[in-house]
């Protein structure tokens, strides 16, 4: 295939023998892609500090038919989200989102609106408050379900179709959404989430990037929110979302995406 030039995403980066990285990119053009730059760790290398987690390049790569890695030629920066980095809640949103769309993609599946979600999510948390980080890395979790074909239902029951009525609501990781009290069964397992928190997260779902400032999350939201979500995707998707960055974000009190 020869050299082509891509936008990239730095979802991981890797040290590879002495001097040389391995680096997990989402590509517009080619979806993931791994690739291998030579001397990449080298004093004065011509890639410099473009391979970091969550950068946005211009990446030109040799593409080798048929082959499983390819090996990078050259790279620009285009974004390096520097007040992203700078902050610890901003840098572990970004790369939670980072980290999810390695973890549930592999090569070869090209999705310019993946691409542009995560990129949006990037820029979305560059330019958010601290505590506003929050909106921007929920609202990108449920466009990536709803890209890979899962997307959960938080407007009504998904058994009755019925809205809500309570002022709490259930929600079933295997049914895929709420679940009102009539079409519940005791034998299975559910999540209770306020009405405001599965509204909210309705309203994360059906918005567009540009209209995120007019969502805010209170404290208990996001709890609800971060006890939901993963729930979901580690049911539908596996073990393999269990998320080191999302782990780190447990971890450290007070600094949680928020």
């Amino acid at each position: 295939m020869g050299l082509v030039k891509s936008e990239g995403i730095v979802l991981k980066a890797g040290r590879l023998r002495e001097t040389s990285k391995i680096v997990n990119l989402y590509t517009d053009r080619f979806g993931k892609l791994t690739v291998v730059a030579k001397g990449a760790l080298k004093p004065g290398s011509r890639f410099g500090a473009d391979l970091e987690v969550c950068n946005h390049i211009l990446a030109v790569i040799y593409r080798r038919e048929g082959k499983e890695i390819d090996y990078l030629s050259s790279t620009d920066i285009l974004n390096d989200f520097p007040k992203t980095k700078a902050e610890l809640p901003k840098w572990t949103a970004a790369c939670g989102a980072c980290e999810l769309v390695d973890k549930a993609t592999s090569g070869e599946e090209a999705q310019a609106q993946l691409f542009a979600s995560l990129l949006g999510a990037l820029k979305g948390i560059e330019d958010s408050a601290s505590g506003r980080v929050a909106v921007h890395f929920w609202h990108f979790v449920l466009r990536l379900l709803e890209i890979l074909g899962y997307r959960p239902d938080f407007s009504s029951c998904v058994k009755c179709r019925k809205m809500a009525e309570e002022d709490e609501v259930l929600f079933s990781a295997a049914d895929g959404g709420l679940v009102c009290r009539n079409c519940s069964i005791g034998a299975e397992f559910y999540h209770k989430l306020s009405k405001s928190t599965a509204g909210k997260v309705s309203l994360l779902q059906r918005g567009r990037s540009e209209n995120l400032s007019r969502i805010n999350l209170t404290r208990s939201e996001k709890e609800e929110i971060r006890r939901v979500l993963p729930a979901f995707w580690k049911y539908h998707l596996g073990d393999k979302l269990d998320l080191k960055s999302f782990e780190f974000m447990e971890k450290v009190a007070g600094d949680r995406v928020r």
